[in-house]
């Protein structure tokens, strides 16, 4: 019987073999255990495989168990890890219903040079000035990569019937990115955009409230999360350290470190802040649910994601050209 920091840190250790040697993996998450509702006191392995049925399921080769690894990277003798494998579809990237002014978090956003909708998750503050900035993913207001700073955003967003469109409905423009590799392995999809006038737009998160702070999650905490597709569901988190592969403008991206939890995303919530249940500390940024697997959706750690925009290593110039933007402090 293995418990969660045994099966996090074996996940840890054969999560490269086994996305090279199992191209189908999309996703690999160390999870607690339940039987009948309850906990087992054993953790997993769960794995998801891009397959359509269960005999294909069971003919991939991955093994039942594999050895338990201890915290220093050691085979722990007569221990093992018991894999599951579950049916998952492909992982997408959530896309994405009203104009509201002021606007709250949690409403419909996107870029005004495509069409696509997806969640505008809150405001933040930039080395303690005014909360002008609007948080959300790359792939909502930054076009894949794709966005050049200054561009447009829009509140509704133009997709799934949502209706935004530039002038009237221009709400901020892009400011800040963390381009997202299809080489290297990210943590983060996270964007920020400055609002043209902050009469427009509420710190609120509709249903939640004004974010109090940030923290890391631990598996098993109860969360919640208002996006523009779902609006308020609640859920828990399932594991703090799922990687996934996701299909990122036209090729795979893989993100390591990732939180899974059951908070029922659909298309549109992207962006949205995951809370803890019973207070205002946000632990993560949603951008990627398997549409498959109903509840089962993944969002950033949100520290990550702070430290990864305060850098802001990886913006782009209005030409496409990367350059190091000048570090500066996040805060809700």
């Amino acid at each position: 019987m293995a418990d969660y920091a045994t099966a996090r840190q074996t996940k840890i250790y054969y999560t490269d073999e086994l996305l090279e040697r199992f191209p189908q993996i999309v996703s690999i998450a160390p999870q607690l255990e339940y039987e009948d509702g309850r906990l087992t006191g054993n953790s997993i392995i769960r794995i998801g495989i891009l397959c359509t049925s269960e005999v294909e399921l069971q003919n991939i080769g991955i093994p039942e168990y594999l050895p338990a690894i201890s915290e220093t990277g050691i085979a722990i003798s007569g221990e093992t890890v018991q894999i599951l494998l579950d049916i998952e579809g492909p992982i997408e990237f959530l896309q994405n219903s009203a104009r509201l002014r002021p606007c709250p978090g949690g409403f419909s956003i996107g870029n005004a040079n495509e069409i696509g909708s997806g969640t505008f998750g809150g405001l933040v503050a930039i080395d303690g000035g005014d909360f002008d900035q609007i948080l959300s993913n790359n792939h909502v207001i930054a076009r894949d990569n794709a966005g050049a700073i200054g561009e447009i955003i829009i509140q509704p967003g133009s997709g799934g019937g949502d209706g935004g469109a530039t002038p009237n409905d221009d709400i901020a423009t892009l400011n800040r990115f963390v381009e997202v590799s299809l080489d290297l392995p990210n943590e983060v999809d996270c964007a920020l955009a400055t609002v043209i006038n902050v009469n427009d737009v509420s710190r609120n998160v509709q249903n939640i409230g004004i974010p109090a702070g940030v923290s890391d999650a631990v598996v098993g905490d109860e969360v919640r999360k208002s996006g523009r597709t779902t609006m308020l569901t609640n859920g828990e988190i399932l594991s703090t350290d799922a990687t996934i592969t996701v299909n990122f403008g036209g090729g795979n991206a893989r993100f390591d470190n990732q939180l899974q939890h059951n908070l029922g995303l659909m298309d549109g919530d992207s962006g949205s802040l995951v809370f803890l249940r019973n207070s205002l500390i946000v632990v993560g940024l949603n951008f990627a649910a398997d549409n498959t697997t109903p509840g089962i959706g993944y969002a950033n750690k949100i520290q990550r994601v702070f430290y990864s925009l305060e850098s802001a290593a990886r913006t782009l110039t209005v030409d496409g050209c990367p350059v190091d933007a000048e570090a500066v402090k996040v805060s809700f």
